[in-house]
């Protein structure tokens, strides 16, 4: 009899309501953070884990920022080049290729249309067609060399004709290739071999400037470790960890709290 009242308890405990939490998080950027008040404090006896149920934002994720945007043109034997800095936003080849063209056409005189660039759609590389007697230096440390695909070095067409040379490499013009979603209460995942508090990766399924809705099929919930939870982190990253820049759009998120 003992052993089936154990078991009859054990059943209405599982089968008992337990405490659960919705939370949503929401601020400017890709990091937020939110103190609890009044803190949730956990039951004695239980253990908690916690969910990502769902992600909104606006895709605003620059692949040219600070970094890369640095273009240098010049003709052959003159001593000054002139510097395209491209402003910082989401592009693709042919719109940064119509961006490069307007800029050297401010220049005005022999610079108009000095550089151009197009893609290769078989190789994946990217084709800069120079005009005769001008010269692409890549090698600045914040060169657009980067995305495009081009080796640190200066590239030349003798002024006899125009030349066209294709990249070294394929083109990376999109630098982020998954998102994760943290939060610095979860133990129980890895990036690579190592422990990292990661609760969601994915990939927005939306054009630049369009909504990014994210609304796992299934939850997976992690083990957090604390008994009471006063403060929580969540932030976004690349698949090397960077920190995603949205400048400055509202981001929100939803997580689900529950015992276990």
């Amino acid at each position: 009899m003992d052993k089936v009242g154990r078991k009859l308890e054990r059943i209405v405990k599982n089968t008992g309501s337990k405490p659960s939490f919705l939370l949503t998080f929401t601020g400017k950027g890709s990091r937020i953070e939110k103190t609890f008040e009044p803190e949730i404090s956990i039951s004695l006896g239980c253990h908690y884990e916690i969910a990502f149920t769902s992600l909104e934002t606006y895709f605003s994720i620059p692949n040219i920022d600070k970094g890369n945007n640095i273009l240098t043109v010049g003709k052959i034997g003159d001593k000054v080049f002139k510097e395209i800095k491209i402003e910082p936003g989401c592009y693709g080849l042919l719109d940064l290729n119509k961006e490069i063209t307007r800029m050297l056409k401010e220049f005005g005189g022999l610079m108009e249309n000095a550089v151009s660039f197009e893609p290769n759609y078989s190789t994946f590389k990217c084709v800069m067609v120079l005009k005769a007697g001008f010269q692409v230096d890549f090698t600045a440390k914040d060169s657009l060399r980067q995305i495009l695909g081009f080796d640190e070095k200066v590239y030349k067409a003798d002024k006899g004709a125009a030349k066209r040379i294709e990249s070294e490499h394929v083109v990376n013009i999109m630098k982020v290739n998954s998102i994760f979603i943290h939060c610095d209460l979860v133990s129980g995942s890895y990036v690579n071999g190592r422990p990292s508090p990661i609760l969601y990766s994915f990939f927005p399924m939306a054009d630049p400037g369009d909504k990014i809705i994210v609304e796992p099929n299934e939850y997976i919930y992690l083990p957090i470790e604390l008994d009471v939870i006063r403060h929580m982190t969540v932030w976004l990253t690349d698949q090397e960890l960077n920190p995603i820049n949205l400048r400055e759009e509202t981001l929100t998120i939803g997580l689900h709290l529950r015992s276990c």
